[in-house]
């Protein structure tokens, strides 16, 4: 009979009832016995311990209202805003309109605009518009003394050697620049056309004292000497006056 038969071999001991008996505690002789309180110990407890997937309130437990219904206090009645109104806002036409002065300036005295595109508004970083306060190292406002803001944010390769910009413009002297320059490459420079380049340096350009040469200066003048010489392949013709002056001097 398919309603009936079953196959397989049917357990030869008493304690039959499988899985729904390993299932239900109630049978297990090593579980704690369950303990009997009272009814009302019980809704207590249910209601100050939360319980999975209900609200531990037993009032919002039976609340079936559908979900649009609003909650809390209703405004009073009548002309007191509620927070509709503060979000929207009352205002009337013409207060919703742009301000007259809108985008100049309400202070007195300050409304005189400038219509210049090159303008340059605000404190510079170096302040060389007045003279310093003092000489303090402990101003912390650069006059010209420290570097500028732009060596600041991107400093030069040399400043990562500790080589300031001021050491480029101080003075220097003709064996001093000599031996500077030669230590980088330049040694191959005559003595006349060294000697012309450093006066093209004292009288063309002025990063120092009138008549004084700088490394700046004399990096300047030696570049015109080398853009001449790259585009003629002959050394300029101040250079060549130069070294015979020099070399007339020297007799």
């Amino acid at each position: 009979d398919p309603s009936s038969h079953r196959f397989g071999v049917v357990a030869r001991h008493a304690d039959a009832g499988g899985v729904s008996k390993c299932l239900d505690p109630d049978t297990d002789a090593l579980a704690p016995a369950a303990k009997v309180i009272p009814r009302r110990v019980a809704a207590a407890r249910m209601f100050s311990t939360d319980q999975v997937g209900k609200p531990r309130a037993l009032g919002l437990a039976a609340y079936k209202r559908a979900p649009p219904d609003s909650f809390g206090r209703p405004p009073a009645s009548g002309d007191t805003w509620g927070a509709a109104e503060c979000l929207r806002g009352d205002f009337t036409e013409e207060e919703m309109m742009p301000d007259a002065d809108l985008g100049k300036a309400t202070r007195p005295g300050f409304r005189n605009t400038t219509t210049d595109p090159d303008r340059v508004f605000g404190i510079p970083s170096l302040r060389t518009d007045v003279p310093p306060r003092n000489f303090s190292i402990a101003e912390p406002q650069n006059f010209g003394q420290d570097a500028p803001l732009k060596s600041l944010v991107n400093p030069s390769r040399f400043m990562t050697r500790g080589v300031d910009h001021s050491d480029f413009a101080k003075k220097r002297e003709v064996a001093e620049l000599r031996e500077l320059f030669d230590s980088i490459g330049y040694s191959y420079l005559s003595p006349g056309a060294f000697a012309a380049i450093y006066q093209r340096a004292a009288e063309r350009y002025d990063v120092t004292e009138p008549g004084s040469v700088s490394a700046e200066e004399f990096k300047r003048a030696l570049a015109d000497y080398l853009e001449v010489v790259e585009d003629t392949g002959e050394e300029p013709e101040w250079c060549r006056a130069g070294a015979g002056a020099a070399a007339a001097e020297a007799e």
